[in-house]
């Protein structure tokens, strides 16, 4: 299993809107409106490298009013 942070940057007043149409979205385990540099947080997992990238592009990044996102890869010690 894959697990990855994407950091969300929504355009203004839509970020709990937009953190709620990631919790419909399958390999989803969290998302979060946060205060900092960043908007949103979203926790994702998925099978394989590949499948974690189908996610975020096919899925993630297409969900509206996203500005920016980041994507932190999380790897075990």
């Amino acid at each position: 299993m894959v697990k990855a942070y994407v950091f969300i940057n929504a355009k203004a007043d839509t970020s709990q809107a937009v953190a709620e149409q990631f919790k419909s979205i399958e390999g989803v385990s969290n998302a979060y409106v946060v205060f900092g540099n960043y908007d949103i947080v979203v926790e994702i997992q998925a099978e394989t490298a590949k499948k974690l990238r189908e996610l975020i592009t096919e899925s993630i990044r297409k969900v509206d009013d996203i500005v920016s996102t980041t994507t932190m890869v999380a790897v075990d010690g």
